[in-house]
């Protein structure tokens, strides 16, 4: 049987952009990181000038000030979930599935960080895919479903995504993972305490 190593590295390549776009650590130095530094920080992202600035300023950009993270920072996170979510209306014709997943993921984040599950929910959901390509490199979808069960409370089904990510046994699923059993040991605390790990449940374990 002959390989399409050609095929292999560009999936390769794919799924390590993705995991650099959308996997949890990227997301929100908001609540990771001091604030204190950020409030003297000027922001200059606006919704006029999203159809300007290229997906790597806009959400990899972790200290431009033309980055949704710069709100976030500030703790401004519905303006900057509103952003992110009107830069992929104005750019999708410009932005393949893989960015089109991770702006969203980002937008869903942000609501589940300001407490609103409910939005979350909704979002994460977008991000599923029927038929992932990228599947045998990262367990998306089983990370996005778990992350969606915890902020429905339900355990058990938390616990069957995990199991799912354990049999695979992929290297790159390792920090997914763990996020996701931090939602299993503490299924009491916010999705903003387990995620930035501040939570005093992670230390009881």
């Amino acid at each position: 049987m002959s390989v399409d190593i050609t095929s292999m590295a560009q999936n390769e390549f794919k799924v390590r952009s993705f995991v650099g776009l959308a996997a949890s650590l990227i997301l929100l130095t908001v609540i990771v990181k001091q604030v204190q530094a950020e409030q003297e920080r000027v922001c200059t992202v606006t919704s006029a000038n999203l159809n300007k600035l290229t997906f790597d300023v806009f959400d990899q950009g972790l200290d431009s000030p033309l980055s949704w993270r710069c709100l976030a920072e500030k703790g401004e996170l519905k303006q900057a979930q509103e952003l992110i979510d009107r830069y992929i209306l104005i750019n999708r014709a410009e932005l393949d599935q893989y960015k089109i997943d991770a702006l969203t993921f980002h937008s869903g984040q942000l609501a589940a960080t300001d407490g609103r599950y409910e939005e979350a929910i909704e979002k994460f959901y977008l991000t599923v895919r029927e038929n992932d390509e990228l599947a045998r490199f990262l367990s998306w979808n089983e990370y996005v479903l778990g992350t969606i069960y915890f902020l429905q409370g339900s355990i058990r089904k938390l616990e069957q995504e995990i199991e799912k990510i354990e049999v695979k046994n992929i290297e790159m699923d390792v920090d997914n993972l763990r996020i996701l059993k931090n939602f299993h040991k503490c299924p009491n605390e916010t999705y903003k305490e387990v995620y930035s790990r501040t939570s005093s449940c992670l230390n009881t374990h």
